[in-house]
């Protein structure tokens, strides 16, 4: 009774110190939670993250014996990790970044289990971690490329098929009907889940690790070819009159038979991988094997590397967010109401409210004018200005709404401008698309403005409010977007005169902004 006892008070120490970081972890994170939360409750492409905890619980299961048997032996090269991860926490919050807060979650994670338990440990848990990113809407970036992709995979199978089909970006023209590849369509909720099926279904195979790469790489093909087969399935039927399955209730669960059949097929893979080597698929675990020691979970968790991980975890992270709560608001340096009708030969009126115009999140001040240069050109211009930034309240956020319809279908450059002033010539670099052919039609331009930075990329203007940030206390910035009706005849001669108001426009906004 008397060794009992202290092992139990030694495991009830144990299981509080593990539960504790858990909870630091959570709390350091929550906006990360916050997001990946709205993001399942919300969006229908991530209706598979609900069967991943259960798929999680299945593979530790099954090798919850030779988790429990690795050595603990904590490593110093968690420590790096550790580190780098509280950088991007600490730029993340700077500059209410959710991808740096997001990518920092995936850094301090592995660096934790390695700081504490070693790399037997870590290679043994490393699928929780995987099946965690799995969980996050870490593909919406890439949902342009994916939707462009898929739909030009399904156009050439169609024209290879003799099917006439029409592709324009995302869009896909047939004979009876114009489908546009939506982010659902490129299998986000039904084939991409079948990526983690297979790699806990490697996971917890006992084969040799290149079947177990294979059956990785497997689960991958199929998730694609699932997709493009709904795809290419879903238009052939089009083609032929069957609009059934376009839209509505017949379109989604047309993709879930799909994800059904996928994954019968990767069942009926791996049974015949364990008929093929019936010694390797008997049993998952090892006979005989020893759960670690108490003393090395003591010794884990000593007193020093819990002392390194609150100052990590809870001190530094409450000292900056303390900070950012005291942000200096940094105000215009005049009323942007005041901002010129007269810019050259342009001459502007204030837009009406019910044309389009950028949605930005948080409490901005606005400049919403329209420019006219006789009949030969238009330009309305946005200006929304944020004094004080904040996590959801933002100039680059997921939320906000700041390209129009008629230009979401384009690519997205970037155009250089020669801006002269009286300190020289500078040069100013904005996004762009073009909404018509050459020489007549819409242009749209657009970048941030952070005091004397500009940045036509939105993961830099991030990154510029991070150091601005950190260095002055201050995250305010402007977001600044032109749409230009031109109806000149040469393209030359177009170039001149958007030029012409870039110039004129940027240079009056410096003495109206903050630097």
């Amino acid at each position: 009774m008397s060794i009992k006892q202290p092992n139990i008070r030694a495991k009830i120490a144990i299981y509080a110190k593990i539960s504790a970081l858990v909870l630091a972890v959570i709390w350091l994170y929550w906006s990360c939670f916050e997001y990946w939360w709205h993001t399942w409750t919300n969006n229908r492409d991530f209706d598979y993250v609900w069967v991943l905890p259960l798929v999680g619980f299945y593979a530790f299961w099954m090798k919850r014996k030779s988790i429990a048997s690795a050595p603990v032996k904590p490593s110093k090269w968690g420590i790096p990790l550790i580190i780098v991860a509280m950088m991007l926490h600490y730029l993340g919050k700077a500059s209410y970044a959710e991808l740096a807060l997001q990518v920092s979650f995936f850094l301090f994670l592995p660096g934790i289990v390695l700081f504490l338990c070693g790399t037997d440990i870590l290679r043994k848990t490393l699928i929780g971690i995987v099946l965690c990113f799995f969980l996050t809407p870490f593909l919406i970036p890439f949902y342009p490329f994916l939707q462009e992709l898929a739909a030009k995979l399904s156009w050439q199978v169609l024209t290879f098929l003799g099917f006439p089909a029409y592709r324009i970006g995302h869009l896909i023209e047939l004979p009876n009907l114009t489908a546009a590849v939506d982010s659902g369509c490129i299998g986000i909720r039904y084939s991409f889940a079948l990526i983690p099926i297979g790699l806990v279904m490697s996971y917890v195979s006992s084969h040799s690790r290149p079947i177990k790469f294979g059956i990785v790489f497997f689960s991958i093909i199929l998730a694609f070819s699932a997709s493009a087969f709904r795809i290419t399935s879903i238009l052939v039927l089009a083609s032929m009159g069957i609009t059934t399955f376009v839209y509505g209730k017949a379109h989604f669960f047309y993709g879930y038979s799909v994800f059904v059949v996928a994954v019968l097929v990767m069942l009926l893979v791996m049974v015949l991988l364990d008929r093929r080597s019936p010694e390797r698929s008997a049993s998952f675990e090892h006979e005989g094997l020893q759960s670690s020691s108490v003393k090395e979970w003591k010794d884990a968790l000593s007193k020093s590397r819990l002392l390194f991980l609150i100052v990590f975890i809870v001190v530094l992270p409450g000292l900056n967010n303390s900070r950012l709560q005291n942000q200096l608001e940094i105000p215009v340096r005049k009323d942007l109401l005041l901002f010129p009708f007269v810019l050259g030969e342009w001459r502007g009126s204030v837009l009406d409210r019910k044309e389009w115009h950028p949605t930005v999140s948080g409490e901005t001040q606005n400049l919403f004018r329209v420019y006219r240069l006789g009949d030969e050109a238009e330009v309305k211009t946005f200006v929304s200005y944020l004094g004080k930034q904040s996590q959801g309240s933002e100039l680059v956020f997921h939320a906000n709404e700041i390209v129009p319809k008629m230009f979401q279908n384009k690519n997205n450059n970037t155009k250089a401008w020669k801006l002269s002033s009286n300190s020289g010539q500078t040069i100013l670099k904005t996004g762009f698309r073009r909404g018509a052919e050459r020489g007549n039609g819409l242009y749209y331009f657009s970048w941030y403005k952070m005091g004397k930075w500009n940045s036509s990329n939105a993961v830099i203007a991030k990154a510029l409010t991070g150091i601005r940030n950190i260095i002055s206390n201050r995250s305010d910035g402007a977001l600044i977007i032109m749409i230009f009706r031109m109806n000149s005849k040469s393209e030359e001669e177009t170039e001149r005169k958007m030029s012409e108001f870039v110039n004129n426009f940027a240079n009056k906004l410096t003495c109206y902004l903050p630097s």
